[in-house]
C-alpha cells in the first residue's frame, strides 16, 4: 500500500471518528441540553407562580376555611338521612315547645328527590358517586293563638336541621282567639355514598304507659253527637270513665271531669277489674260529684263532692274498647250513686260486646245505661 493510500484511509477513518462522535454523543447532548433549558424554564415558571401563591397564603388559607365551614353549615343543616322516628320527635319537640300548641294528627307523605348529582364517570354496575336531597311533607292541622302561631313559624325556620313551609292555609277564629291552620312541614336530608346515616334513638327504650307519642286529649269525651236516641234528652258530658287493656300505652283506668281532664283526671292500673265509683249528690240547688278508684279519690276530701253545674241530666260518658286475647281481663266493677232530683245517663261507647269491660255492680237512684 502506498503512503497516498494510508494517508487517504487514515483521512477517511477520521471523518468516521468525527461522524461518530457527532451523531452519537455531541448532537444527543445537545439535545438533552435544550430540553433540560426548557426544564430550566418551566421550573423558574413554576417557582414564580408559587412565590406568587405562597404571597397569597394567607387568603387561600381564608377562603378555605370559610368553604369548609360552608360545607360543615350545609351538612349540620342536612342530615345524612331521614326515617319516620326522626319526623316523629321533631314533631313532638315542636309541641312540647309551644305551650297552647296540641296536634291531634298529622300524615307523614311520601319521599321525593327535589336536587340530584351523578358522577357520570364514576358510573359502574356495583359503584355511583352522588348527591342528592330528599323531600318529606308532613301535613298538619291544628288551632292555636296567634302568639304560639308566630312561635312555631319561629321554631320551624330556626330549627337546626332544614325544615321549610308550604301550602299554608289560615284562618282566625275571633270568638276563641285562635288561629286555625293547616300546612306542610317540609323534612329534608343530604344522601350520599360517603355520608353515612347513624340512627338515633330519639326516645331510648319505648314504655308503653309513659311514651305515647301524643299529649292526652283533654277534650275527649266533650262532643258527644252519635247513638242519640229519638227523645233522649244528652247535652255536653260532665263525667267522663276511659277504660282499655293493659297493653295499651294508656291506664287501664281514666276518670275525670270532661273539659278539666289535666286538673281533675284519677288513674288506675290494673289487669283485672278495677273497682270504682261515681257518686253525685245534690244540697238544695246545688250539685256536687266525686269518683274513687281502689287507691286514689277526687277531690281528696270524699265526704264533700266537688260542685259542678249539669243540665237537665248528669252524662256519664264511658270509653271502653275490644278485648286483644283472652289474656285481656282489664275492666271495672262499677257502683253508680245518684243522689240528686236529675236522672243520670250512662253511655257506653266502644264496648266489647262478647266480653264487656265496664260492668256495673252496684246502682243507687236514677241511673240508666245506655250501649
Amino acid at each position: 500500500m502506498t503512503n497516498k493510500e494510508k494517508y487517504l484511509l487514515m483521512f477517511l477513518g477520521g471523518i468516521i471518528v468525527v461522524a461518530i462522535y457527532w451523531f452519537m454523543i455531541y448532537l444527543p447532548l445537545q439535545e438533552k441540553s435544550r430540553l433540560m433549558g426548557k426544564e430550566i424554564e418551566a421550573l423558574r415558571e413554576e417557582q414564580t407562580f408559587l412565590a406568587l401563591e405562597y404571597a397569597n397564603k394567607e387568603v387561600y388559607l381564608s377562603e378555605t376555611l370559610e368553604a369548609q365551614n360552608y360545607v360543615q353549615r350545609v351538612n349540620d343543616s342536612f342530615p345524612a338521612g331521614l326515617v319516620q322516628e326522626d319526623i316523629i320527635y321533631i314533631m313532638k319537640t315542636l309541641e312540647d315547645t309551644i305551650d297552647s300548641l296540641t296536634i291531634q294528627t298529622y300524615s307523614i307523605g311520601k319521599e321525593m328527590v327535589v336536587v340530584q348529582n351523578i358522577d357520570e364517570e364514576s358510573k359502574t354496575d356495583e359503584n355511583t358517586n352522588y348527591e342528592q336531597v330528599i323531600q318529606i311533607p308532613v301535613s298538619v292541622n291544628f288551632e292555636t293563638t296567634y302568639n304560639d302561631y308566630k312561635q312555631m313559624l319561629s321554631f320551624i325556620q330556626t330549627y337546626p336541621s332544614k325544615l321549610s313551609v308550604g301550602n299554608m292555609n289560615a284562618n282566625s277564629d275571633l270568638v276563641n282567639s285562635q288561629v286555625v291552620s293547616t300546612f306542610d312541614i317540609f323534612f329534608y336530608a343530604l344522601e350520599s355514598p360517603n355520608r353515612e346515616y347513624e340512627p338515633t334513638e330519639h326516645f331510648g327504650t319505648f314504655t308503653p304507659k309513659n311514651d305515647s307519642v301524643f299529649r292526652p286529649i283533654s277534650s275527649l269525651g266533650i262532643h258527644y253527637s252519635s247513638g242519640v236516641r229519638a227523645g233522649e234528652i244528652h247535652e255536653v258530658d260532665d263525667l267522663v270513665i276511659g277504660i282499655t287493656s293493659i297493653n295499651s300505652a294508656m291506664d287501664t283506668v281514666n276518670m275525670y271531669r270532661a273539659g278539666q281532664e289535666n286538673l281533675t283526671k284519677i288513674t288506675a292500673d290494673n289487669p283485672d277489674n278495677e273497682p270504682i265509683e261515681i257518686h253525685v249528690s245534690q244540697n238544695n240547688d246545688s250539685y256536687y260529684y266525686r269518683y274513687r278508684t281502689r287507691s286514689r279519690t277526687y277531690p281528696e276530701d270524699y265526704s264533700i263532692g266537688k260542685e259542678f253545674v249539669p243540665g237537665q241530666v248528669i252524662d256519664v260518658k264511658v270509653i271502653s274498647s275490644g278485648r286483644y286475647d283472652a289474656q285481656d281481663t282489664s275492666g271495672v266493677n262499677a257502683t253508680l250513686i245518684n243522689d240528686t232530683d236529675l236522672p243520670m245517663i250512662v253511655r257506653v261507647e266502644y264496648e266489647d260486646e262478647a266480653r264487656p269491660r265496664f260492668n256495673v255492680i252496684n246502682q243507687e237512684g236514677n241511673v240508666s245505661i245506655i250501649q
